[in-house]
């Protein structure tokens, strides 16, 4: 397909956590956004691509921030992260507690040494002094250098651990990952235990003032080394947004929400020559006039005018036995992918839908005139009456002031609002002689895509999530093969 073939191509957008230069047919399906049901995209097997920037926009920011390792209150410290499987403070406080208790069991040991050791026992105790002063070395090194706080060396045994609860506790909801905070829950919880062990008849009180007050000088000893603690930044991806052109038109679409009948006549043919849906179009009874799905003899039937392309393929995905398969099917017969409308196009409000005459939009913005007196005035309180009391029409509204006039005037009450009445029963007036031209305009609607020929889709540009042009495809000629949501090579 040449280049030109695309200067008349829709433009489309495609958002992803990942940098990537080309797709791979066999990562659809992998995308992390998409809906799934029965092991395919919930609107069928294919490319996924948005007419709409901002819906691209949305599953990148979306999946980038899914995809981005969570923060669990994890802290900086020194520079470095406490989780970091090399170097992390988290890790080093393990080790160093491990080596000074270590080192408290090898003096132990040293100090049952006695005239009646063998000689064994004392090689054994030297080997283990000399593997302590290593480790306690390298300790040393870790704490000056890479941690900045030599001060951790001269921490006593019970003031480490009490450190290693505080950095349990960063990862506390209670602490929110605030260091200070942190020190002070686990202080709390260390008084808290001795206290409790007293009342249950552990230990003694001069335990509990103790331990008190070994608490106490562990908060002071440990809040200089705290205070170095920085709450870390969560790492985030960096997404990806890509600009495509589709060489694709209505011709070449199965439309999802839309009845047969508003498909184009090219997409129509080509649908209902499909031999899955050819056979269920022949109802046994042709008088049956069912709006979608008919069941006779226990086999799904599809309506010719009335049914969906959502109907359509979900038929296709029971005829053929999936959803892969559905899709070849479609292709086969030269419908290249599924239209649907995005969330903005069904979820539309009241509001959204523009009340016209003539096919020209009349502003509704401000208040209704509460005497109108205008073609423009009667439109506009026509339009907020139907929305404002959740009427059906314009008709039931003009009907509404219609009634109201002919109430009042039926039995008229304060004559200097007469002319309010009158204006109204001239508007159901000039509605009824004049239905004909006013119209309501709904909002018109954006789609996403599901494609299944990946000929029809290249990239043009990839972009940052600043917006920025990371990569301009329009003078190289790259072709992609997009696939549905997150297609990238390991």
């Amino acid at each position: 397909m040449s280049d030109s073939d695309f200067t008349r191509a829709l433009k489309a957008w495609h958002g992803s956590p990942h940098d990537f230069e080309e797709f791979r047919n066999e990562a659809i399906g992998s995308g992390e956004g998409t809906e799934w049901r029965g092991g395919y995209g919930i609107r069928g097997h294919g490319h996924y691509v948005a007419e709409e920037r901002k819906v691209a926009e949305s599953y990148r920011d979306s999946l980038t921030r899914r995809r981005a390792p969570p923060s669990d209150h994890s802290y900086m410290f020194n520079g470095v992260r406490n989780n970091s499987s090399v170097d992390g403070f988290s890790d080093f406080l393990g080790w160093l507690y491990n080596v000074r208790d270590w080192e408290r069991r090898v003096k132990q040991s040293k100090a049952m040494i006695g005239p009646s050791t063998g000689e064994k026992t004392k090689e054994i105790v030297k080997q283990q002094s000399d593997e302590l002063k290593n480790a306690l070395a390298d300790l040393h090194k870790q704490a000056i250098g890479l941690h900045n706080t030599p001060e951790l060396m001269d921490l006593s045994l019970d003031q480490i651990q009490h450190l290693i609860d505080v950095d349990n506790d960063m990862r506390d909801p209670y602490s929110g990952g605030n260091p200070e905070l942190a020190l002070t829950i686990s202080t709390r919880r260390r008084k808290e235990k001795a206290s409790r062990n007293y009342r249950d008849g552990i230990g003694s009180a001069d335990n509990v003032r103790a331990e008190h007050d070994a608490a106490e000088k562990a908060y002071g000893v440990l809040l200089p080394v705290v205070q170095k603690m920085e709450p870390a930044k969560p790492q985030q991806l960096e997404g990806r947004l890509y600009e495509l052109n589709l060489n694709l038109g209505e011709h070449e679409l199965l439309d999802w929400d839309a009845p047969l009948q508003d498909h184009h006549d090219e997409a129509l043919s080509k649908i209902l020559n499909i031999p899955e849906v050819d056979d269920a179009t022949h109802f046994e009874n042709e008088d049956e006039n069912t709006h979608g799905w008919e069941s006779i003899g226990g086999q799904p039937k599809l309506h010719p005018e009335y049914s969906t392309g959502q109907e359509v393929y979900n038929h296709l995905v029971n005829e053929t036995g999936s959803a892969i398969k559905a899709s070849n099917r479609l292709l086969e017969h030269d419908v290249k992918g599924i239209r649907y409308k995005d969330q903005g196009s069904r979820n539309f409000s009241p509001a959204d839908v523009k009340v016209a005459i003539d096919g020209k939009p009349v502003d509704t913005g401000g208040k209704p005139h509460y005497a109108p007196n205008a073609p423009e005035q009667y439109a506009h309180l026509l339009k907020v009456t139907m929305d404002g009391m959740g009427m059906r029409s314009l008709q039931e509204a003009s009907d509404h002031y219609k009634k109201i006039a002919d109430d009042w005037f039926a039995n008229p009450g304060n004559g200097n609002k007469d002319y309010i009445y009158e204006s109204y029963r001239n508007m159901a007036d000039w509605y009824e002689k004049n239905k004909d031209r006013v119209s309501l305009q709904e909002p018109k609607p954006t789609y996403n895509y599901v494609i299944f020929d990946p000929t029809a889709i290249k990239i043009m540009r990839k972009l940052g999530m600043k917006g920025e042009t990371v990569k301009d495809f329009t003078d190289t000629g790259v072709h992609v093969k997009p696939v549905s949501h997150d297609p990238f090579k390991e």
